[in-house]
């Protein structure tokens, strides 16, 4: 094989190895970064989107955002506006330094097997069709009607004799320094 041949056969690989898919990523977008003295303000805009900084798809919910001043302490969110595909807010800058504005969050789902049946941790509740959903009460392809799962349970709720755990944790955070 010539080494032209090694380098083309090497470049088609590295391209099709799968890429991970972001379908909505949350951005923080600040209206300024650097700033001089300590009045000001700072306006952001924060939404989840297919594509960063253009709001496309939902806003971020601002409830879950802090803001954190220079020497630790909380500082506050002003005039909050959700919008249709973005939240957007002010920070008043009072002190010297660095200030960060974002959000942390973690969770943790899975399954476990208990007497044969799986149940799950964390997630939303309920499972298969309920009534009122597509086909509210209606048998599916197979002419059975799908079985309502048991309500997910916490990690501490989790009894003893489960089997065949299995646990994701989540961890996210989005930050912005101004």
């Amino acid at each position: 094989m010539t080494r032209f041949s090694v380098r083309l056969l090497a470049a088609t690989a590295l391209l099709s190895l799968p890429v991970a898919a972001s379908a909505h990523r949350q951005w923080i977008i600040p209206s300024a970064t650097v700033l001089s003295g300590t009045n000001s303000g700072v306006t952001f805009d924060a939404a989840s989107s297919t594509d960063l900084f253009f709001p496309d798809h939902r806003p971020m919910q601002l409830n879950n955002l802090k803001v954190w001043a220079p020497d630790g302490s909380e500082g506050k969110i002003e005039n909050a506006s959700t919008g249709a595909y973005r939240s957007t807010f002010d920070v008043k800058i009072d002190k010297p330094g660095t200030w960060k504005v974002g959000s942390k969050s973690s969770s943790v789902s899975g399954t476990f097997m208990l007497n044969g049946e799986e149940r799950r941790v964390g997630g939303r509740p309920g499972g298969g069709m309920a009534p009122g959903g597509p086909a509210a009460g209606q048998p599916g392809p197979s002419g059975a009607a799908t079985p309502q799962r048991a309500a997910p349970v916490s990690i501490a709720e989790s009894p003893a004799e489960a089997t065949d755990i299995k646990l994701t944790q989540s961890i996210s955070r989005y930050e912005v320094f101004v």
